[in-house]
């Protein structure tokens, strides 16, 4: 029951803290502007599904409070990602953070500037409450 609660609030919090869109982007372009950013097949949405299916939130081992870490990438040309990241200031989190976004091997739509594919930093916050 407390795998539940815990990835059903994180599920909550990414849902919350880590929207997407134009005028909000929470992405920076390794360019300073893109015309058409990168993109997950099926959507952030999908990418959030596949971060939780590899999240392993027992390794945290906390009773009560809240945990955040703010995970970066870049998304290559190609689709790949690499230079996965995470600051926080719990280490296992920002660990089990990298872990769970370098375990999703399904390739982004890459971002492109004039038609050209170029490479781009994606941020993203997560927040888990316990």
């Amino acid at each position: 029951m407390k795998k539940i609660l815990i990835m059903f609030l994180f599920l909550s919090s990414a849902v919350a803290f880590a929207q997407i869109s134009a005028e909000n982007v929470g992405e920076v372009a390794a360019q300073e502007n893109v015309g058409k950013p990168a993109e997950f097949p099926g959507g952030i949405n999908e990418f959030r599904n596949l971060l939780m299916k590899n999240f392993r939130s027992e390794k945290l081992k906390i009773d009560k409070g809240i945990v955040n870490t703010t995970v970066t990438f870049v998304i290559n040309t190609d689709g790949s990602v690499s230079d996965i990241k995470a600051s926080g200031e719990n280490q296992v989190m920002n660990d089990e953070s990298v872990r769970a976004v370098s375990k999703i091997k399904t390739k982004w739509i890459p971002a492109e500037l004039n038609g050209e594919k170029v490479k781009y930093n994606f941020t993203m916050p997560f927040t888990l409450s316990f």
